[in-house]
């Protein structure tokens, strides 16, 4: 009975708090490359949009949800001063799910760290002269998963900054070779994502 009422008094908190719940919209930017692909740097350029919901499960502890479409992918530019005169850009959509857990570290920021699962629902890869053949491409992964950092700031009582880290943990398609090298074997996606959260009175 004594360790029941020890459970009871630590639960308490959660559940007291966790009726706090709410959410909203979300849109914004991605910055994106692949590792293992022939470009390098954060050049591809996506659009976010979906929405999330919350709950407080302490005053400082909360948790969320997220459903959204986000633009991934890389690109490499043609560069004359380096002989490059080809372009290419590998362009991917996606659902994705992320689940994460946030400190509120002040009033007006959290940081956060979670996990994503992510739907493919278009993909396409081109050049100069138009979208790559199919016996020159390798097919992408439908379901991949990533893990993310980052930090959300509150800047209006309805209004938030979410910038965030994310890297996959399964690649997005496999290549040919059986190197044991992480970024040699396959290809993953990396992100850094800038998003509004806006809050709606439900």
């Amino acid at each position: 009975m004594k360790k029941l009422s020890i459970i009871l008094l630590l639960l308490l908190p959660a559940s007291l708090y966790a009726q706090k719940f709410y959410g909203g919209l979300q849109g914004g930017l991605n910055a994106t490359q692949v590792e293992g692909d022939l470009s390098s740097g954060f050049n591809k350029a996506g659009i976010v949009a979906g929405g999330w919901v919350q709950i407080d499960l302490t005053p400082k502890l909360w948790s969320g949800m997220e459903l959204k479409y986000t633009q991934k992918g890389s690109r490499m530019n043609p560069n004359p001063k380096t002989g490059e005169l080809r372009k290419y850009v590998m362009r991917l959509g996606y659902m994705e799910m992320p689940v994460t857990i946030g400190y509120r570290a002040e009033d007006w920021l959290s940081v956060l760290a979670g996990v994503s699962y992510n739907r493919l629902v278009n993909s396409r890869e081109f050049d100069n002269y138009g979208d790559l053949p199919p016996q020159e491409t390798l097919p992408f992964k439908d379901n991949t998963w990533d893990v993310m950092a980052g930090g959300r700031f509150n800047v209006l009582p309805k209004l938030q900054v979410d910038i965030r880290y994310a890297i996959s943990i399964t690649s997005i398609r496999n290549l040919p070779g059986q190197s044991l090298v992480y970024i040699r074997d396959d290809q993953y996606s990396r992100a850094i994502t800038t998003t509004l959260f806006y809050q709606i009175d439900w």
